[in-house]
Parts: structure tokens; sequence; C-alpha cells
């Protein structure tokens, strides 16, 4: 087809039915597959992220312009905002004082209206020298911090705005879980960096920082053999041991074991940490960190982001999903894999502080050239006789210069549908794409939001017309939600115009339709009334192949 933005490709057989959800500067759209607008959420702030609850309410971060000269770098935040389906606030919270904490990257809805929120602190040199760290070069190390909020009593103060201030319930901090060899004066942190695996090494400093991990090579280099590559066009050395130096940029959580997944984008590693104890019950993806294997040979993860956990049938297995974005030149292609552990070998490495502290527990990745990960494709070790390991049981994305290959040096991200198909955003191009368990493309969607700045109004690519090259169409995560998620119960969505259809000068959303049908549901509930505004185009434009 002529489709040069919004939904390229949708394969109806093949796609999961239900709408997406992602954040282009101030606005959180909810699109169906068809593209069509159905709800939207305005901010005063720009937002990173987003989440629907089953209440109906929208979960939010915000950008904190006050705080950007001490966190001036990707992923900063600052406010969470709870918003009900009309987008009016409920509660928010902001970390306090705004010059040393700031919430970034990733949040998670739990049970009873909680969330789980990432957040940094700034800790000055000399409290960092006396940790036992070496190269502080900025001055500050950023800790990192796992709180869990709240929300607000219904009144507990007379003042109104902090009647609306969430509540902290736990903080989990980086910093009570380190380990150093360099100065054995300093008892506290003092130990064996391979044997002391639950803890982290303060002197964890690669060469380059954060950029030079995740792409060795400059963007003005010569282009890349796949036509979906992107670099970061910000690329410049970063320091060795500068304060950013974990990045961790996704949280996740397993309500049934208690379990918090991170992913640590510059150790390129997950961490499972549990809530009950506080301690780290696991961590993959680079031994080298922890000086138990080689940096290239037995490495897995390469700067990833947006480490999930999703379900399986099988309950006594815990899996989880993730963006594995690569790094030029060792790895210049991006996939997203699905990893399984089995829930002995967690109850192991709780009780047994031996297990992963030597090479041998390692996976060697011998991605196929067509796309598809098996375990045929993985040499798979024991160590002291471990009942189990983590094992890649699915992967998508071809190595690079084969057909269907992508690469995101940073940013990007991944939902797991109802349906079992995968939903990968590659962030820096600004594009979503559904892929099913067998490879097969079901759903294509290209950004016609142009970011030109906060405080500017983003420009829109009508359709018809190809994007800039140079333009910022970035997208962190869409997500996927199926038509009888609990949110959409009893609640009438009317489907609006396109974003790029913008040329049509018309509402975004209507404030009557004339043609409704009822959507099918699995539950007893209310049904969710679907509805199409006038005038629309004929959805046979839109179904085309891949």
């Amino acid at each position: 087809g002529d489709r040069t933005v919004g939904v390229v490709a949708y394969k109806e057989d093949l796609a999961c039915n239900g709408y997406t959800l992602f954040s282009a500067h101030r606005v959180t759209y909810l699109i169906d597959l068809l593209g069509f607008v159905v709800k939207y959420w305005e901010s005063t702030r720009c937002v990173f992220t987003a989440y629907l609850t089953e209440s109906g309410n929208l979960l939010r971060d915000g950008s904190d312009k006050e705080s950007r000269e001490f966190f001036n770098t990707g992923g900063a935040a600052g406010y969470l905002e709870v918003v009900n389906w009309d987008n009016e606030l409920i509660w928010y919270w902001r970390a306090e004082p705004s010059y040393e904490f700031l919430t970034h990257h990733g949040m998670q809805p739990i049970s009873d209206g909680r969330v789980l929120v990432l957040c940094w602190q700034r800790v000055p040199a000399v409290q960092c020298q006396n940790l036992g760290r070496r190269l502080v070069p900025d001055g500050e190390v950023w800790d990192n911090h796992v709180v869990e909020l709240a929300p607000p009593f219904d009144s507990f103060d007379e003042n109104p705005q902090k009647a609306l201030l969430g509540l902290e319930t736990w903080r989990w901090r980086q910093f009570d879980h380190l380990v150093q060899d360099a100065d054995p004066r300093i008892a506290e942190t003092f130990g064996n960096v391979r044997t002391r695996w639950r803890d982290l090494d303060f002197n964890f400093t690669p060469p380059g920082g954060k950029a030079r991990q995740r792409n060795s090579i400059p963007p003005h280099t010569p282009p890349h053999p796949t036509g979906f590559a992107r670099f970061d066009t910000n690329w410049k050395l970063g320091k060795t041991g500068e304060r950013d130096w974990l990045h961790v940029n996704s949280i996740s959580y397993d309500e049934d074991r208690a379990l918090i997944l991170l992913s640590y984008n510059v150790t390129s590693e997950v961490f499972i940490i549990s809530r009950r104890t506080d301690q780290l019950v696991f961590r993959f993806g680079n031994p080298a960190v922890y000086r138990a294997g080689d940096p290239h040979a037995d490495r897995v993860l390469f700067s990833q982001h947006s480490a999930i956990f999703v379900s399986s049938n099988e309950t006594s297995n815990v899996r989880f999903l993730c963006f594995n974005n690569g790094c030029m030149p060792y790895r210049p292609w991006s996939s997203v894999d699905e990893f399984q552990i089995t829930t002995t070998l967690l109850e192991s490495m709780n009780q047994d502080t031996s297990i992963l502290t030597k090479p041998g527990t390692q996976i060697r990745e011998k991605m196929s050239s067509q796309g598809g990960g098996s375990m045929d494709d993985l040499e798979f070790f024991h160590q002291h006789d471990a009942p189990s390991s983590c094992q890649l049981v699915w992967s998508h994305g071809p190595k690079a210069g084969h057909y269907g290959s992508f690469y995101s040096t940073h940013s990007s991200g991944v939902d797991r549908c109802s349906n079992g198909n995968t939903l990968i955003t590659l962030g820096p191009q600004g594009i979503i794409f559904e892929i099913t368990p067998d490879h097969q493309e079901a759903w294509r969607y290209i950004s016609p939001v142009e970011i030109r700045g906060e405080d500017e109004a983003p420009a829109i690519v009508s359709q018809g017309y190809q994007r800039g090259a140079s333009g910022k169409f970035g997208l962190f995560c869409a997500k996927r939600y199926a038509p009888d998620f609990p949110a959409f119960r009893g609640r009438v969505l009317l489907p609006g115009r396109r974003i790029e259809d913008a040329f049509l000068l018309a509402p975004i959303l209507p404030k009557s339709s004339t043609r409704t049908a009822v959507a099918t549901t699995t539950t007893t509930a209310e049904p969710c009334i679907l509805t199409s505004a006038v005038p629309i185009v004929d959805d046979d434009e839109i179904l085309l192949s891949s």
C-alpha cells in the first residue's frame, strides 16, 4: 500500500485483538488495530511511559524540568501521576528533595493500587569513596532505589495538595548491596567480588561508560547493512566511572512469588530481588561483571531494555522477556529474547551462595540466521550440579544483514500480548510491530509524532508523506490491552481520526457516532461498546501484507 505512517501493516488473522497504548511528547494515546484513536490523555509534562490499570486509571510518569540540571540524562522523569479515565488527578508522587532524588525510566503497577518505581539518588564523592569507590570523575555516583508507593488515604491532612501525595511503604537501595576488593580497610563492603555475587562490584567501571558499552563505533560511520539500524545521534564517549554507572531502565513484578526484576543497562544484566528478603536471588546476562566468565564468549545480554516477567503454562518456571539491544561492533543487531528459570534454581540460590559464582553456569547463544532460537541452539552448562539454569526458550531477531534484522543501540521495549504474540517497540525509530510465536509479522505502526523539544509542540507527519531522516520520533515502550481488559468494561470507546490525519482539521475524538458495535467479551461484566466515527477510511486500505 501507499501508507507511510500510522498502521502500515495489519494481518487480521494473526494480530492480537485489542488496543495499543503509547506515549509521545505530552500525550498518551490508545489506538485500535486500524490506527484510530479511541482514547487519549494529555499531560502538562512530557510522558516517558504509561500503564492502563484494571480500574481504568492511567499511571504515567512526567518530566521535571526543575531537576534537569542535576539529572541530565536519558530516562529522567521526576513525577509519577495516577489519573482517572477522564484525566483527573487522583494522586501523585515526587521524590524529595528534588535536587537529590529523581524517578526515572520504569514503574510497575501492582495489587491494591500500589506502584513500584525506580529512583536515582545523587551520592557525593566522599561518601562513595568511604564505600570503596575508586573513580568518581563527576564528583558523585548515583545510587539506584526501588520504591514502593501506596495511594494516599482519603483524607489525612488538611492540605488538599498533600492529601494527593502517595505514601512510601518500602524502599530497596543498591548501595546496601555493594562489594569491592580495592580497600580492605573498608570492612563494610570489602570482599571477594566473585563469590559475593549477591552484591554489585562498586568498581565496575567499563572504559567509556554507558555510551561505549552500547556502541563502540560513532554514528557517522558508513550505514549499517540493515535498513532498520539506528544509532544514538548524541553519541559521545562517556566517562569511565561516570555517575550514571548502572542505568537501570526497567522494573517488573511477579505478584505470586514477590520477585522484582530489574534491567541493568551498563552491566548488561538482569537482577531478580526478593521483595520478602530484600536480597538478590538471581543475576544473569554478563558473568564477567562478577569475574565469573569471559566478557565476550559468556555474555548473553547486550545493553538490554524492558525486562518483564511473562506467564508460562509451566507453573514451576519463571520466565522473563527482554529487548536485547546489541552493541557495535560485537553484536550489531537486536533481538527479543525469552528466558526460563526454574523455581528450584531460585530456591537453591537463596540457600546456596556458591551457585553461579564460578565459570560454568552460562549460556552461549547461537542465534539462527532466520530469527528463531531453540533449545538445540544452546550450549548449556551446569555448575555444582545445579538442578537447572536459565534457558533461552524463544528469540526473535536475525543477525545483521539477514532479512528482518533490526537494531537499536538504546531505548526500545517489549510486551507479551494475550494471545501469545509479542509487541516490540523500536525506540529510537518510533516503530511498533507485532510478531507471532512462529515469527510472522502481524501488525506494524510507524509513529507520525515528531518530537521537537519538551516545550515545543510536536509536528505530525501526514499520511502519504515520509518522516524526515533527522527527525526525532522516539517511543519508549508500547503495550497491548485485550478488549476484555477490565478497564474497558462498561466504557464507551469512540474511535476518532488517526493521529496522522490531522489535515482533516477534525477533533481527534468525536462527540457522537453513526455506527455502533458491541465487543465480545469473555466476562459477565457490562461489555465495552465500540463505535466508529465518520468520515472513516475504508478498512481495506489498512489490511495490508507485511
